[in-house]
């Protein structure tokens, strides 16, 4: 079944539709949520409050985004929200790169080479806590997701220029961050 039926049932209150949306998206928008507020424990809390306010306000999605879109749109401001309450610095441990790293590149061979992978996987995930939110989330939607462009400008309300404008300067910091460990290898 498609998101879009998804979404028309579960605004007729079809409580199955909504498990099957829960479902489909509550791994994905837990990794999103734990990755933009630092680790928090909080995180499974804030993918309920994200279900509950898909399930509240199911009625003001029109269309004009993909269900995706919407979703992360609020998965998104949640996380942020979150973030600006509890007044914290936002420095965010990016624990589930190490799960994507090791699944898209999973290929080394000698202990050495998966020493070094992992080395290399942490000053990663080190030098993206380190990033500014807004560069941050771009960064995670776009490389870790795989978020087009025009859905993360869907997702942030921002322009494409926007979009293209953090992420390069994201990837200049990242550089800059990584520097004289790159210099090492």
């Amino acid at each position: 079944m498609t998101d879009e039926k998804l979404i028309e049932k579960i605004a007729a209150k079809d409580t199955s539709a909504f498990e099957q949306l829960v479902n489909k998206y509550q791994t994905r928008l837990y990794n999103l949520v734990y990755q933009l507020t630092n680790a928090s424990p909080d995180s499974p809390d804030i993918v309920q409050e994200i279900f509950i306010k898909v399930y509240e306000k199911v009625s003001s999605f029109k269309g004009k985004s993909s269900v995706y879109t919407w979703l992360y749109r609020l998965a998104v401001n949640t996380a942020l929200d979150y973030l600006k309450k509890v007044k914290r610095k936002k420095v965010v441990a990016v624990e589930n790169i190490e799960k994507d790293f090791l699944q898209r590149q999973d290929n080394a061979k000698t202990p050495f080479e998966k020493l070094r992978k992992k080395e290399v996987q942490d000053q990663v995930r080190r030098a993206i806590s380190k990033l500014p939110d807004k560069y941050r989330t771009v960064i995670m939607l776009r490389e870790i997701e795989g978020a087009s462009y025009r859905e993360i400008s869907q997702i942030l309300g921002r322009s494409i220029g926007t979009i293209e404008s953090r992420l390069f300067r994201a990837r200049v910091l990242l550089q800059e961050y990584l520097k004289d460990f790159m210099e090492e290898l």
